[in-house]
């Protein structure tokens, strides 16, 4: 590939990231939103769509993260292995940034799946 196509990709790749992130946030908020304003409406049966829906979903969410975390690096060393210049994000900083974006994905994701079980325990209708 040619400089001009790697930084192309590094970008779209980057986009793909960010895009990934608002909708992890997105699903995250409408299943807090859900669980903590209608947890009396909801069977159990419901509650258990949400929690392994959204398991399903986040956990997706989280591994195409670091799918294409992975692809950039390698465009990265591609770029550095031709000879050209570094694009501007290949620095420390977004490196921490990435891994910490990660980490939040990964706590926040822990924390929203105990907060269903534990806001919807005694809230539950039965699913009679």
């Amino acid at each position: 590939m040619t400089e001009y196509e790697l930084h192309q990709m590094i970008g779209q790749s980057i986009d793909t990231l960010h895009s990934l992130n608002e909708f992890w946030l997105t699903i995250s908020f409408g299943v807090v939103v859900a669980v903590t304003y209608a947890p009396k409406l909801l069977t159990r049966a419901y509650i258990a769509i949400i929690f392994y829906g959204y398991l399903a979903a986040a956990t997706s969410l989280i591994l195409g993260r670091f799918s294409v975390s992975y692809v950039v690096t390698k465009y990265v060393q591609q770029l550095q292995g031709a000879g050209y210049d570094n694009p501007p994000h290949a620095n420390p900083i977004a490196l921490l940034s990435t891994i910490g974006i990660f980490f939040i994905m990964v706590l926040g994701t822990v924390t929203i799946l105990y907060y269903i079980k534990k806001i919807t325990k005694n809230n539950v209708q039965s699913s009679t």
